[in-house]
């Protein structure tokens, strides 16, 4: 059994700490990054409404587009 923690805190010893995931937003089209998503968590929250709780994460997505880093010649940076 694998466990995780994802963690984001506005003040990590003077800093904030923002973790990185990786979000599938689709059935995985191809190999390798194709159908995920990436992006910073900023805040876990929940709410109640009609008496069921819902939990609920902001993210900060990167956007990205389909022509290669300058740097890399990688598509989709």
């Amino acid at each position: 059994m694998c466990h995780e923690q994802i963690q984001s805190s506005p003040s990590f010893y003077g800093h904030p700490q923002h973790d990185t995931v990786y979000v599938v937003l689709d059935d995985p089209k191809g190999p390798e990054m194709e159908g995920m998503e990436i992006g910073w968590v900023l805040l876990f929250f929940s709410f109640h409404y009609h008496r069921k709780s819902h939990s609920c994460t902001l993210i900060s997505w990167f956007v990205h587009d389909d022509e290669p880093d300058p740097d890399t010649r990688i598509v989709g940076m």
